[in-house]
């Protein structure tokens, strides 16, 4: 994963990864090059806290959009 200064960088236990977080416009995107918008990040921050794995494998493999 490409380092930018724009962006923060941690691991997440729960997708068993590297993140990338731009705190400017809540965007995350996943070492494995899935990208969560910062609406699907409140609504999985609302619901599921950290984001289950098993979420995170179907929006990878159907490309999808999570919503409320």
């Amino acid at each position: 994963m490409e380092q930018n200064s724009d962006w923060k960088y941690k691991y997440s236990d729960s997708l068993k990864q590297k993140i990338a977080y731009n705190p400017k416009t809540g965007v995350i995107v996943t070492e494995d090059g899935v990208e969560y918008s910062s609406q699907e990040n409140a609504i999985l921050r609302k619901k599921a806290s950290p984001t289950p794995l098993c979420v995170h494998l179907i929006k990878k493999v159907f490309k999808g959009l999570i919503i409320e």
